[in-house]
C-alpha cells in the first residue's frame, strides 16, 4: 500500500501522476514494470513506489554497509582467475562484451565468469554466474575479480545503470574496456562539449581503464582520445568479430532460413517512414527492428520484430542480409561485415541537428542510398538484396570509403583484446 506513479509518455514528454492506493501489490519492487500501449501516438507505462517499512529500511541500510566493508577486505587479498562481465551499465548482456565472454568461454572454459545485471537476470549467459549490479556479491565478486571487462557506452551512461567507478578494485585488477566503432561522436567529440556542466563532462569521459580494445588506425585513436582514456589501445573489434563468426544466428533468433531479413537499426527512434514500410513489406521479407529506449507497438506484426533488448547484437548483426539506419551506431558494424546500408531518413536535418552529431557527412559520404519516402526504402531494399552477395556497383566505392574509417584485422580480435588484458602476446 502506498504511492503509484503513473508515467504518461505523449509526443515524447513524460508526466508523472501520483496517484495514492490502498492495495497491497505483491512483489512489485522486485518485478520489472509493467509497460502496455494505448494507440500508435504514445504509450502509458507505470510502475509502483511502495513505502517500506522500517525494518525494510534498516536492513537495506546494513546490507549496503556490508557490502562496501566486506568489498574493502575483499580488496586486500589475493586475486582470483575471476572475470567481472558488465555491458551498458548492467541493463543487458550485449555488445562487445558478450561477443569476447562467448569467446572466452569457447576457448578458456576454466576461468570463471560473473556478468553484472540490473533486472533481468535471464539475460545472463548460461555459462556465468549473474549477480545483481551495486549489491554485495558484485562488490565482493570486483574486488576478488583478476579482470573486468566493460563497454563504453555502459561506464559513461548518465543516470542509468551501474558505473565501474563507485566499484572498489582489488589488488592487480585489470580493466579492459571496448569501444566499439561508431559514426555517432562521443566523449569530448560532441557537439554540445562546451555548453556542458563539469559534471556532465566526467559522465562522459572513462577513467580507471587498463587496456582499450578500439578500431585501428586514425578514427579509432580519436575514438580512445573523445572518451578520456589514457591507457594502452589494442587493434580489436570484437563485436564484429562476434558477429562474423556466428554461426546458427536465425535459428536462435526464431527466423525463416528463406526469407530475407531486413535490419532497421535507428539512432533517432520510430519515425512514420519505418512504419509506412513495415505495413507494404507485407511479408515479403523479415524485419528486425533495433531502437533503443523508444518502443514501437504500431509496427509490432507477424514479420516485424524488436530486437533492442533481450538478443544478442552479434546474431543480429549475423543475421540481417541489408541495414537501413539513420545515425544508428550498428551501420558502422554492419558495413564492416560486407551489409548493403540504406540511408532513411524523412528528413535530413534530422540527422546532423539531433543528437550528439556525426563524424561522417551526411549524405555526401553515405555508404549507400538516401531515402525518405517508403516506395524509395523499398525499392533500395530490393536492389540490396538483388545484389547479394555483393554490393549495388552505384554504391560500392561509398561503401568502401565509408567502411575505410576503421582499420585491422577483424580476425582474431577476441585473442588480441584478451592478450592484451592478461599481459600476453597474441
Amino acid at each position: 500500500r502506498g504511492t503509484v506513479g503513473l508515467a504518461v509518455t505523449i509526443d515524447g514528454r513524460r508526466t508523472l501522476l501520483p496517484v495514492r492506493t490502498a492495495h497491497r501489490i505483491e512483489g512489485a519492487l522486485s518485478s520489472p514494470p509493467i509497460r502496455f500501449a494505448t494507440g500508435d501516438q504514445g504509450s502509458v507505462g507505470w510502475r509502483t513506489d511502495i513505502e517500506r517499512s522500517l525494518t525494510a529500511r534498516i536492513i537495506g541500510r546494513l546490507r549496503r554497509t556490508f557490502g562496501v566493508r566486506s568489498a574493502g577486505i575483499a580488496a586486500l587479498l589475493p586475486a582470483r582467475p575471476i572475470v567481472v562481465v558488465m555491458s551498458d551499465g548492467g541493463t543487458t548482456c550485449d555488445g562487445a562484451p558478450r561477443a569476447l565472454s562467448d569467446w572466452l568461454h569457447r576457448t578458456h572454459p576454466e576461468i570463471r565468469q560473473v556478468w553484472v545485471y540490473q533486472r533481468d537476470a535471464g539475460q545472463v549467459p548460461p555459462y556465468a554466474r549473474g549477480v545483481r549490479g551495486g549489491g554485495v556479491r558484485h562488490r565482493w565478486l570486483a574486488a576478488r575479480a583478476r579482470w573486468w571487462v566493460s563497454d563504453g557506452a555502459g561506464v559513461r551512461a548518465a543516470g542509468t545503470g551501474v558505473s565501474s567507478a563507485g566499484i572498489r578494485r582489488g589488488r592487480g585488477t585489470r580493466h579492459l574496456v571496448t569501444v566499439d566503432p561508431t559514426i555517432q561522436r562521443v566523449g569530448s567529440d560532441v557537439v554540445d562539449w562546451p555548453m556542458l556542466s563539469a559534471s556532465k563532462r566526467r559522465s562522459l569521459q572513462i577513467t580507471g581503464v587498463d587496456v582499450a580494445a578500439a578500431p585501428g588506425g586514425a578514427f579509432g585513436a580519436r575514438l580512445v582520445s573523445a572518451l578520456g582514456i589514457d591507457a594502452p589501445r589494442v587493434d580489436a573489434m570484437p563485436l564484429v568479430e562476434g558477429a562474423a563468426a556466428a554461426a546458427g544466428a536465425r535459428a536462435r533468433l526464431g527466423l525463416d532460413e528463406h526469407r530475407p531479413v531486413v535490419l532497421w537499426a535507428s539512432a533517432l527512434g520510430a519515425s512514420p517512414l519505418l512504419e509506412s514500410v513495415s505495413q507494404r513489406i507485407d511479408g515479403r521479407y523479415q524485419v528486425l527492428v533495433h531502437a533503443p529506449g523508444v518502443r514501437i507497438p504500431a509496427i509490432q506484426r507477424a514479420w516485424v520484430r524488436d530486437v533492442t533488448r533481450g538478443n544478442c547484437t552479434t546474431d543480429v548483426l549475423s543475421a540481417c542480409d541489408v541495414v537501413v539506419t539513420d545515425a544508428s551506431p550498428l551501420a558502422l558494424s554492419a558495413a564492416v561485415l560486407g551489409r548493403p546500408v540504406v540511408i532513411a531518413a524523412s528528413d535530413i536535418r534530422d540527422l546532423t541537428s539531433r543528437g550528439p552529431g556525426l563524424y561522417v557527412d551526411w549524405p555526401e559520404q553515405a555508404p549507400g542510398p538516401v531515402v525518405s519516402e517508403p516506395d524509395e526504402a523499398l525499392a533500395a531494399i530490393d536492389a540490396a538484396l538483388r545484389s547479394r552477395p555483393g554490393l549495388p556497383d552505384v554504391h560500392a566505392e561509398g561503401h568502401r570509403q565509408f567502411t575505410a574509417l576503421v582499420s585491422g584485422e577483424v580476425g582474431g580480435s577476441c585473442a588480441r583484446a584478451w592478450a592484451a588484458l592478461v599481459g600476453e602476446r597474441a
